[in-house]
C-alpha cells in the first residue's frame, strides 16, 4: 500500500490469459474488471472501430454500453468500489466513447469514476 492505494505488480489481461482477448474479449475485460486487487484499471484499445466507435475483435464487437455494464456489474460485487477506469482508446470514432460518456444521466452511481481519452472525435479517423 503506498498512500493508501495497493500497489500491485503486472496484473493484466495479458497476464492472466492473453488468448482469452482474441478468443472471447468479453469475457476477458469483464474477468479484468472483477478484480478487487486494482484501485485504477486502465483499459486500452487500438486497433479498427465501427461507424459508432464499437471496438472490432474477429468475432464480437465490443461496445460502450456493454464495458459500462460490466463496469457497472463488477464495482457492484467488488469490495474496492472506489476503484477507477481509465478508458484509452486509439480508433476511428472513439470520441463516440466520450460523447456516450458525457450522456449518461450523472445520477448513475456506475459512471462515477470512469475516465475516457479518445484519440479522435465521433465522426474522425486516427489515422
Amino acid at each position: 500500500s503506498r498512500g493508501g492505494m495497493r500497489v500491485v505488480g503486472d496484473l493484466s489481461i495479458e497476464a492472466a490469459d492473453s488468448a482469452m482477448l482474441t478468443e472471447d474479449p468479453g469475457n476477458a475485460i469483464r474477468t479484468f474488471l472483477r478484480s478487487d486487487e486494482i484501485d485504477l484499471f486502465i483499459l486500452a484499445y487500438c486497433g479498427s472501430a465501427t461507424s459508432s466507435g464499437g471496438w472490432c475483435f474477429a468475432g464480437e464487437i465490443v461496445t460502450f454500453d456493454a464495458v459500462l455494464q460490466m463496469w457497472q456489474q463488477a464495482r457492484s460485487q467488488a469490495s474496492n468500489t472506489d476503484a477507477r477506469l481509465l478508458i484509452i482508446i486509439d480508433a476511428p470514432h472513439s470520441g463516440s466513447w466520450v460523447d456516450a460518456l458525457i450522456a449518461v444521466p450523472p445520477a448513475a452511481a456506475f459512471a462515477s469514476g470512469v475516465m475516457i481519452q479518445a484519440s479522435c472525435a465521433a465522426d474522425g479517423t486516427s489515422w
